[in-house]
């Protein structure tokens, strides 16, 4: 504030409404147009190729714009936009799970990506680590872990724990949607009435409560066998008998050899003779195309999960990562053999599930 202490001429400056322009970068770069796969509509930042590999596919003879990427980050691009156009015409794959424990819709899932990239999103469903008491007294049915994985992009998400029942922390639907924390893979919708989804995979208990059931130190008297089948899956989900792995004796413990005494040593002994003897029969590897058989364990020890492998980036030719892997005692014990069932460890089918759910099919 001026002060008139004299007479004379007196200046004062007023701010003025104008403003100076800013800055503002002038290389960022926005690219609109399809892409191999990727999310519809959404603006995605990336700093280099390599994210745009892992958010939109990469290179495609198809997208004009994959190169202009490209092209952009090797002439020295630093930063840009990419909006993805769905292509007139092309459908989002979707897929309706079942309850568990019934054929009623217990939630769909719909791919983010329009087109053939959405076909290559495959899923998990599983009850195991969340407090959930799977195929115990006391079960609850409204929990479940999903794990999401796409081969092309190499994309993996896990969401633990989530509810099927609405406004909770942890309700599916809010944790799978969100926008920033969410799935980039697809959108969930669930039916808030029912049960988890069926879980993937197959799964088995060995006897009650290992390793107490684990017969003792010993070693087998004779060849421990059972039969494994792997039913691949046709167009319309169903088991495809010409292109499945039929019931095939496999010796899993030989005779003379100590037995487990724990269930990750059970375990790990049974899937390893379980792949040995389908890679050396004929019929059985050329169905499988190598893709292996594997088991993990759950719950402390108490239950073990079946399924085939997950996909690589060379696709089999026909659906093997879905496969249902099924374990079976023999009719009859041939002479120097035993039942798995009699070798002490009762074996119990909880669920005999595909190993795992792919978007769309």
């Amino acid at each position: 504030m001026l002060q008139f202490k004299y007479p004379g001429v007196y200046t004062q400056e007023i701010p003025s409404g104008v403003r100076t322009i800013s800055g503002a970068p002038t290389s960022v770069a926005l690219f609109v147009g399809p892409t191999l796969t990727g999310i519809d509509g959404r603006p995605t930042r990336i700093q280099n190729f390599g994210d745009f590999e892992r958010n939109f596919g990469g290179l495609s003879s198809k997208s004009n714009l994959s190169y202009s990427v490209l092209h952009f980050f090797a002439n020295g691009g630093g930063e840009a936009f990419v909006i993805r156009v769905r292509i007139d015409g092309s459908i989002t794959a979707t897929t309706d799970l079942q309850e568990d424990g019934s054929t009623a819709k217990s939630l769909t899932l719909t791919a983010l990506s329009s087109g053939l990239g959405g076909n290559d999103i495959y899923i998990e469903i599983d009850p195991f680590e969340i407090g959930a008491k799977p195929y115990a007294a006391g079960e609850t049915k409204t929990s479940y872990n999903l794990s999401l994985f796409n081969p092309v992009t190499g994309q993996t998400e896990r969401f633990g724990d989530l509810k099927m029942a609405s406004g909770q922390a942890r309700s599916a639907d809010a944790i799978v949607n969100d926008p920033s924390s969410g799935s980039k893979l697809l959108r969930l919708t669930p039916v808030f009435t029912k049960n988890r989804p069926e879980p993937t995979g197959s799964v088995y208990a060995v006897g009650t409560l290992p390793p107490a059931v684990l017969p003792a130190a010993a070693n087998f008297p004779l060849d421990v066998v059972l039969n494994v089948a792997v039913s691949v899956l046709d167009a319309a989900g169903a088991p495809a008998v010409p292109l499945s792995v039929a019931a095939t004796t496999v010796t899993v413990f030989k005779a003379g050899t100590p037995k487990p005494q724990t269930p990750l040593e059970f375990v790990t002994r049974f899937i390893a003779a379980i792949n040995a003897e389908l890679r050396a029969s004929p019929s059985a590897a050329t169905a499988l195309e190598g893709v292996a058989i594997e088991a993990e364990l759950f719950e402390g020890g108490k239950l073990f999960r079946l399924r085939t492998a997950a996909p690589g980036p060379q696709a089999p030719t026909k659906r093997l990562h879905e496969a249902i892997v099924q374990l079976t005692d023999v009719a009859t014990a041939a002479a120097g053999t035993e039942k798995f069932s009699t070798a002490v460890f009762a074996l119990s089918e909880k669920v005999a599930n595909p190993s795992r759910y792919r978007l769309g099919a």
